[in-house]
């Protein structure tokens, strides 16, 4: 009885008592994984074995035991176990990818000024609650600047990225004698994260992390395996997750893949975005509908690099790239929401008696006051998401992202009974705009047009050296925008040429002995002014060398006599520079009365770029004008004048007029750039005009 009584409590307490889960058991770190610091700066590499109140516990890699004095020891850095930490070779990985890209690579030929090769570059993105991106590239260096560009990686990540991880990093020594599965396989051991260092002195802003690493093992001919992971998060529409693959970069890649998987009901769209004819490349599109959900694959294989004449152009606006971006309703109501939103800030914080003290007129005052007075802090939606600041914290801060000088500025205006509104803005650099995807996250920034003399006029105050003008600044013509009270984005087309440009008035006087002086006034207008602007805190010296070699153009014996500015730090004021010049023995003596000499003050360079097949870039629309007065000596008449010239072709206009009244001869040309962008198949029209504007410049008078 008592032993059955027994029987039946174990057995009850066996049934009712809590499972308790079974820790994996943790693997032994490698010897030579961990790096001991020592306090007087040398290292040991090995493992931790213990540490003890007097002293630290260290096998180094030669299997030794050595003990520390605690004193001594600095610090202990742990480095991480990534995955296939122990093999030694590629066959030990048992990667059967990897194996056959390395078998392929043999019978890959390069040009010889190819520094580095993309062999194989996946990236898969899984939507859920959380995404994740996992990118994989395996390259190939071929020279010494080709290890420095595969295996020198730097990561950068903000908001709404959680966080990054790096998988694996590995250098495969590439031995010509043996197998692939044979070649020596070496691991990433350190690596180096910084948080923080961009936007320190703005505390309100989140700081950009950077994960940043060397494979110091990698030599010319070896190969490189690195596979990274992201973390995204998307809480509402004010923090969006615009995620972009390009296709095409400016290495050589044999082949890339992109795999997006949407769960059935994800609100995500993903698009291809092809910003110009994709020429030799073809790109695969597949979809699979599983229980779970779609997924999308894109392939391109053995793609030619972006031409070299192209590298400086932004890769977006070029290459075809794949968009996954988060639908959040339609452009209406995103519009709606947002600029509700952004009314509610410029009305927290009381400005008015700031906006009271602001002297002239209110535009003018309020634009000057933010350019001038508030620096900018070098930050987008894509930074920090598109939350903004209440004005009244606007107004204490030394520096403000474009978005809060946006709200600081409507709170001003609206304090001083300006009328505006509300424009978020896309750079022409960031390539197309997706159309079936509405997301904030699709745009850069926010600004402002204020409404002057009974029309919009753009309000975007970034900093000094940016004008006050009916356009906005250059980055932004071509690009996309979206306006308060507007239900769809619309394009920011090429603006009217004479907001930009340069107008040159200038009298010169011909001598008795051939010198000419003259007084040149130069009148710059809307992105033309930039130049000069980013040069106004110069030492006088230097900005007094400046404009010499702005006159040497006319002349290679131009002799700079004075000069001065007007409105050089007022990006409210129209800038001047006023300069008077002497050229010495610029018209040649024909007998006693005669001169000959080219046209004074219109030079103009050639087309420089024959073999160039790509698109020709111009940062904006442009008129440039120049009218020359030349008073000739009493008794000195024209023998000969230039016909005139017309041109016109691409976008492009030329004009060239020379007569004579009395004693003065008055020259006249004008260049108008309608466009921004000169596609290959108008280049034999634009090099018409080229022609033209040389031809004008070797013109002679007698």
């Amino acid at each position: 009885m008592r032993w059955g009584l027994l029987a039946a409590v174990l057995l009850i307490s066996c049934r009712f008592s809590p499972k308790i889960q079974k820790e994996k058991p943790v693997p032994e770190r490698p010897v030579g994984y961990d790096i001991l610091v020592l306090v007087e700066g040398g290292e040991e590499r090995g493992r931790l074995e213990a540490i003890t109140e007097d002293e630290v516990v260290f096998r180094t890699e030669n299997g030794s035991l050595r003990r520390f004095p605690r004193s001594k020891v600095y610090k202990v850095r742990f480095q991480k176990l990534r995955k296939g930490y122990k093999a030694s070779t590629v066959g030990q990985l048992k990667d059967e990818l990897l194996e056959s890209v390395l078998t392929d690579a043999s019978n890959v030929k390069v040009a010889s000024a190819t520094h580095s090769l993309v062999l194989y570059q996946q990236t898969r993105i899984v939507v859920g609650r959380t995404i994740e991106v996992v990118q994989r590239s395996i390259s190939r260096a071929l020279t010494e600047r080709g290890c420095y560009q595969v295996g020198r990686v730097m990561r950068a990540y903000l908001p709404p990225v959680e966080g990054m991880e790096i998988l694996w990093a590995r250098t495969i020594k590439h031995d010509p004698q043996s197998p692939p599965s044979k070649w020596r396989v070496l691991h990433l051991d350190d690596e180096y994260v910084e948080d923080g260092a961009a936007f320190a002195s703005l505390p309100a802003y989140n700081r950009l992390r950077r994960r940043k690493f060397a494979l110091r093992s990698l030599q010319p001919g070896d190969f490189a395996d690195i596979a990274v992971r992201f973390t995204y998060t998307a809480a509402d529409y004010l923090h969006p997750v615009v995620i972009r693959i390009p296709l095409l970069t400016h290495t050589r890649t044999l082949q890339r893949r992109v795999e997006v998987f949407l769960p059935s009901k994800a609100d995500f769209a993903v698009t291809l975005i092809t910003p110009q004819p994709a020429k030799n490349i073809n790109i695969i599109r597949k979809t699979d509908v599983t229980p779970r959900g779609r997924v999308i694959r894109f392939a391109v294989k053995d793609a030619e690099p972006i031409a070299a004449e192209e590298q400086q152009v932004s890769l977006w606006s070029l290459a075809p790239w794949v968009a996954v971006v988060r639908r959040d309703g339609d452009w209406r109501n995103i519009a709606g929401r947002f600029f509700r939103y952004m009314r509610s800030k410029t009305a927290e914080g009381d400005v008015t008696s700031v906006a009271k003290s602001l002297e002239g007129e209110p535009v003018l005052a309020v634009y000057r006051f933010l350019a001038c007075d508030k620096g900018l802090a070098d930050v987008d939606f894509s930074t920090y998401g598109c939350d903004l600041h209440p004005a009244g914290w606007c107004l204490k801060q030394a520096k403000l992202s474009l978005a809060d000088k946006a709200v600081l500025a409507g709170a001003l205006l609206s304090a001083l009974g300006v009328r505006w509104r509300g424009v978020l803005l896309r750079s022409r650099d960031r390539g197309p705009l997706p159309d079936d995807a509405p997301s904030l996250g699709l745009f850069d920034t926010l600004a402002l047009q204020v409404e002057k003399d009974g029309r919009w006029l753009w309000f975007v105050p970034e900093d000094a050296e940016t004008p006050l003008c009916e356009s906005p600044p250059a980055r932004f013509i071509g690009g996309w925008m979206l306006a308060e009270g507007e239900s769809q984005p619309r394009r920011i087309t090429a603006d009217n040429p004479q907001w930009h440009g340069i107008t040159r008035s200038i009298t010169a006087q011909l001598k008795e002995n051939g010198d000419i002086e003259a007084d040149v006034t130069v009148t710059y207008r809307g992105s033309a002014q930039v130049f000069w602007r980013g040069k106004m805190d110069l030492p006088k010296e230097e900005l007094r060398n400046e404009v010499a070699r702005l006159a040497l153009r006319d002349d290679p014996r131009a002799q700079l006599l004075s000069f001065s500015f007007e409105g050089l730090r007022d990006p409210t004021a129209t800038l001047v520079l006023r300069y008077r010049v002497r050229i010495p023995s610029y018209a040649q003596r024909l007998g006693q009365k005669g001169f000959a000499m080219r046209v004074p003050f219109v030079r103009h360079g050639g087309w420089l770029a024959a073999t160039r097949r790509t698109p020709l870039r111009f940062t904006s629309p442009a008129t440039d004008a120049t009218t020359v007065i030349l008073q000739v000596p009493a008794g000195v008449t024209a023998d000969y004048l230039p016909p005139p010239i017309n041109a016109s072709g691409a976008g492009f206009a030329y004009f060239f007029h020379i007569k004579q009244k009395g004693t003065k001869i008055v020259i006249k040309e004008k260049t108008t750039r309608g466009v921004v962008v000169v596609f290959p198949a108008d280049y034999s029209a634009y090099k018409n005009v080229v022609a033209a504007t040389v031809r004008a410049s070797r013109q002679w008078l007698i």
